[in-house]
């Protein structure tokens, strides 16, 4: 169904060795490329050991516009890593 409702995408910043506490799954999880302007990969964790890949590289604004789109549906926490 098309809808004209736009979802607000907020990210939880956390540094690179942290990882949410285990009462937090599932979430999203966005994390900078190393050596790209501005890429992103967007993971989907399930549990602390079980994980999904849902875009491998793609711009801060399209994954932006992904997850706004997952939100509608699933509305998880997203973290993104930071540093």
């Amino acid at each position: 169904m098309l809808t004209d409702h736009t979802v607000t995408v907020r990210t939880v910043k956390l540094p690179a060795d942290i990882m949410p506490d285990s009462g937090r799954y599932p979430h999203y999880r966005l994390v900078p490329l190393t050596g790209t302007d501005n890429r992103y990969c967007l993971f989907f964790h399930i549990s602390t050991e079980h994980y999904l890949i849902l875009e491998a590289s793609a711009p801060r604004r399209r994954m932006q516009e992904l997850l706004g789109r997952m939100l509608e549906h699933a509305p998880y926490e997203i973290f993104e890593t930071i540093g």
